[in-house]
């Protein structure tokens, strides 16, 4: 196994090996949850998006992503027939919000924002001073809904556990972190014949995998996704995201797993946690499949840049041309690649 070390002492790497002193080597995916989102210690709590944090989003490139993505929806729920109600989940500063609902101008619009991150609730009311927006911290809160449900960049931040194939012992190995922050094998781990279906996806590949080969699993995305599908009546599931419906493939021997600081990739994902951003490419495929379990119909999974195009036509016919903002969302070496874009719907309520 590849070791690491956080390098420095900080409040978040103390208090993960504090829980690590007390009931031993944890899942990565608590290892991520603790960094990302300690309550006084995690990356979310302080950090910043563009130029001066550690990553641009589309949002971050101007108001364009959020206008387009308004005139989408408000087409997408008039095909429907759904009402005019948008529940964002994990807003951040709540910037999509004002720009979607700038567009929309004086039109009567319904919107939801999810936020579990009473720092981020704060950002968002000042961002949205003097908009009607309703906030709630959990979708526990939402019985059913109609309308839009949009995660921008969510789904990809949610913990993940990364297994290992054992290729000695014909098996996988759940990857856990000790005291020192290194990568350690955790003693229940998950093997071809007791792990979860998603694992029998991989039998074919195995025979092939070398040792070492590596993947990320997101339960918690999944069960995210499963509870919006089941809770939605009529209209709209949309994520963006980066991600694909294939990762499983022997040119991904090291998974997706990456972390970024100062808008670089960081190969050690250990080091310095509560300082660094952590992500995994979300699994488009596992995400559709949740959707449609849970009866909805889904759109192709298409590149943001295609997604865009494939309205921008009619979009620019009625709003003055932001040619600058729109090659920077659409180019495939900026976020016209990276992106990708899953739509799921449900027209009978």
């Amino acid at each position: 196994m590849d070791s690491t070390s956080d390098g420095n002492t900080n409040p978040a790497a103390a208090a993960i090996r504090e829980e690590i002193a007390r009931s031993g080597p944890i899942s990565f995916a608590r290892f991520m949850e603790l960094a990302l989102y300690h309550p006084d210690h995690g990356y979310y709590r302080y950090s910043p998006i563009g130029k001066r944090g550690d990553f641009f989003t589309s949002v971050s490139v101007g108001n364009l992503f959020g206008r387009m993505l308004a005139f989408y929806l408000e087409r997408k729920l008039d095909s429907l027939n759904a009402p005019l109600q948008i529940i964002e989940a994990g807003a951040n500063d709540g910037s999509l919000a004002r720009d979607i609902l700038d567009w929309f101008g004086a039109r009567e619009v319904r919107y939801i924002i999810i936020e579990p991150i009473s720092r981020l609730r704060d950002l968002q009311r000042k961002t949205l001073a003097g908009l009607n927006i309703q906030w709630f911290t959990s979708l526990d809160e939402l019985s059913s809904f109609e309308g839009a449900f949009i995660s921008n960049e969510l789904l990809d931040a949610f913990p993940v556990q990364v297994f290992s194939w054992n290729r000695p012992q014909n098996q996988w190995q759940e990857l856990g972190v000790n005291e020192n922050l290194q990568w350690t094998p955790l003693r229940q781990s998950s093997t071809v014949n007791s792990a979860p279906s998603h694992f029998k996806e991989l039998a074919p590949l195995e025979p092939y995998l070398p040792d070492g080969y590596r993947i990320e699993l997101s339960p918690s995305a999944e069960s995210f996704w499963h509870q919006a599908a089941a809770k939605l009546q009529r209209g709209l599931l949309l994520a963006i995201d980066y991600g694909d419906e294939h990762l499983w493939t022997p040119d991904r021997p090291r998974g997706t797993l990456r972390a970024y600081h100062n808008h670089k990739l960081v190969d050690n994902v250990l080091a310095n946690p509560g300082q660094q951003d952590i992500t995994a490419s979300v699994n488009f495929a596992r995400i559709r499949a949740v959707g449609e379990h849970a009866g909805l119909a889904s759109d192709p999974l298409e590149t943001q840049a295609k997604f865009l195009a494939s309205f921008a036509g009619d979009y620019f016919k009625k709003e003055l041309p932001q040619t600058r903002q729109f090659q920077t969302l659409t180019h495939p070496e900026h976020l016209g690649r990276a992106f990708k874009v899953l739509g799921q719907f449900r027209i009978n309520s």
